[in-house]
């Protein structure tokens, strides 16, 4: 009698990873390749079974779980065994997961759910194995499976209409906000019995790569994807939606910044990536009707990227982007004179006292550089752009503009 080809096979499997753990001791190298084959023929196993056996059994919902389950089972085997290939392996299964099973339709909160439960526990082994570059292919994974989905279903699903845009950007959100939890925790955590101060240096080391690394990855692709947001008409007549969830990006940015001073490049880089999404949403949309959303984000963008450096050097007597504390004022009034079919914003009454706060702030944060003794700012040849910002208002003052 022919056996059944759905239930041996696994029977097999189980056993292949039983040997592996019994031997775990004397062939630890034999027991680590066995895992790992047992847990790719798993996973080649139940395709199978869905795709091309067609068992009734195997429907999407079992299937699905019987993946997770050997997603899961995975990870806890590459803790126990200290097998590093395992974790990969067990790491691709799960992102593969949703694409080989794909039913065609869309569901943005389960798919997504799901990714953010495989992240959360491949951070959990990075951090308890150190294998910090695991989080860093979750992001990567990550990132890939919200380009799929917004290829896919973005447009067809009509999500720039109504409210639900609100599910894509929550999502964006919600890894950023997870990614920053992660680099809050593996900060925190204490260095474990026995490690020299070698191996604590290296293990920060390997934290500000990958896992800050990471956390800066995505809040890039939530970036590019409000760019790509901006080109519907619908979501671009949204200033106060969009440009409201590019701050709490930008936030997410500076939080990294305040943790870890040596990586204040990223603050300047942030700003002028927002100021570059403001530039192009004021040249292609900007209305009258739009215009108290467009100086409110112009001005408050301008303070918190210009007042971040100042507070740094205050706070850490280090060294920070001098430009930052110049350069976004002057973006803020530049911004000011663009946009099609609006009258020039310096011009009305709003805009002349909107300018006018950002040229003060601009006078404040020279101040504060100048009595800090930052080189930039002290040199006496150079001409700041905070500078060049002051007198752009003290002429517009001398016009009668405001």
């Amino acid at each position: 009698m022919r056996r059944h080809p759905g239930r041996n096979p696994y029977l097999a499997r189980l056993r292949l990873s039983r040997l592996s753990l019994l031997s775990r001791k004397n062939y630890a190298a034999l027991s680590q390749t066995l895992c790992a084959t047992g847990v790719l023929i798993l996973y080649a196993e139940t395709f199978s079974c869905r795709s091309y056996y067609k068992f009734e059994f195997f429907g999407p919902v079992p299937t699905f779980l019987m993946m997770v389950l050997i997603t899961v089972t995975a990870f806890l085997l590459a803790v126990r065994l200290n097998a590093l290939v395992v974790a990969i392996l067990g790491t691709l299964g799960g992102f593969l997961t949703p694409m080989l099973l794909t039913t065609g339709q869309d569901n943005l909160p389960g798919l997504f759910g799901y990714i953010a439960i495989l992240d959360t526990g491949l951070i959990l082994v990075a951090l308890h194995r150190r294998w910090f570059f695991l989080a860093a292919l979750a992001a990567i994974g990550t990132a890939i499976m919200q380009i799929g989905w917004a290829g896919k279903f973005f447009v067809s699903g009509k999500y720039f209409e109504g409210d639900k845009i609100l599910l894509p950007l929550g999502m964006l959100l919600a890894f950023n906000g997870l990614y920053l939890a992660a680099r809050w925790w593996a900060k925190t955590r204490k260095p474990a019995d026995g490690e020299g101060p070698m191996r604590v240096e290296k293990t920060a080391l390997d934290i500000k790569i990958w896992i800050f690394g990471s956390t800066i990855g995505l809040a890039a692709v939530a970036l590019a994807f409000t760019l790509w947001f901006l080109n519907f008409q619908s979501l671009a007549q949204r200033p106060w939606l969009l440009f409201g969830f590019v701050l709490l990006i930008d936030l997410v940015a500076l939080a990294l910044v305040l943790a870890d001073k040596t990586m204040a490049v990223v603050q300047p880089i942030a700003g002028l990536l927002i100021f570059g999404l403001l530039g192009f949403w004021t040249q292609q949309w900007l209305t009258n009707e739009l215009l108290n959303a467009a100086l409110a984000f112009y001005f408050i963008f301008a303070v918190l990227h210009s007042a971040l450096p100042a507070f740094l050097q205050r706070r850490r007597d280090g060294t920070v982007q001098a430009g930052a504390i110049h350069i976004f004022p002057l973006l803020a009034l530049v911004l000011c004179q663009f946009g099609d079919g609006v009258p020039r914003l310096s011009q009305m009454h709003i805009g002349g006292r909107a300018i006018g706060h950002v040229r003060d702030f601009a006078v404040e944060a020279d101040q504060k550089a100048h009595a800090a003794g930052h080189a930039f700012a002290s040199h006496p040849h150079s001409v700041s752009v905070g500078d060049f910002a002051i007198r752009v208002g003290q002429q517009r003052e001398i016009e009668g503009v405001f």
